[in-house]
C-alpha cells in the first residue's frame, strides 16, 4: 500500500497498537489524551475524498470507556472487553474476505501480520498507514 485507494474499504484498526506507534513519543505519555489525538486525527481521515466510501473498524483493547470526541458515521469502535484485538481482527478480516469485502488490516503487531497475510489478507503497518494518510490530508486541505 502504497497510497489509500479510491475503492470502498474496510479498515480494521488495531486502535491501541496505533496510538502507541504514533503518540507514544512523549516522555510524558498519558494514553487518554493519546487516545484523544487519535480521533481527532482520524476525523480528518475521514475527510479524505479518496476514503469517502471507506469505513473504519478501530478496535481497543480493553472494556468499554467513552470517547468525548464526535466520530464520522463511518468510524465503528469496537472495545474487547476480556478478548483480545488481534483475534477479533482476524475473525474480522477472515468474514469479509469470505464476503469479498475489500480489507485491510492496520497494525505493527507481527505476529497478527503474519496471520493475515498468510491468508491473503493485507496488512500495513501503524507508521505506513499514518504517512500515507497525512500525505493525504495535505493534498485535501493544502496544507
Amino acid at each position: 500500500m502504497n497510497r489509500l485507494s479510491t475503492k470502498a474499504t474496510v479498515y480494521l484498526i488495531d486502535g491501541c497498537n496505533l496510538i502507541r506507534s504514533a503518540w507514544d513519543q512523549n516522555p510524558f505519555f498519558n494514553f487518554a489524551e493519546a487516545e484523544a489525538e487519535f480521533f481527532e486525527w482520524l476525523e480528518n481521515v475521514c475527510n479524505i475524498d479518496d476514503l469517502s466510501s471507506s469505513t473504519f473498524r478501530i478496535i481497543m483493547d480493553g472494556g468499554y470507556r467513552p470517547i468525548k470526541h464526535r466520530l464520522s458515521p463511518a468510524v465503528n469502535i469496537v472495545f474487547t472487553d476480556d478478548g483480545n484485538a488481534d483475534d477479533w481482527i482476524v475473525e474480522r478480516a477472515y468474514y469479509f474476505k469470505s464476503k469479498n469485502i475489500r480489507t485491510v488490516a492496520i497494525s505493527s503487531d507481527r505476529e497478527l501480520s503474519e496471520r493475515l497475510k498468510a491468508d491473503g489478507i493485507n496488512c500495513v503497518p501503524c507508521k505506513k498507514f499514518i504517512s500515507i494518510c497525512n500525505k493525504a490530508i495535505r493534498m485535501t486541505y493544502g496544507i
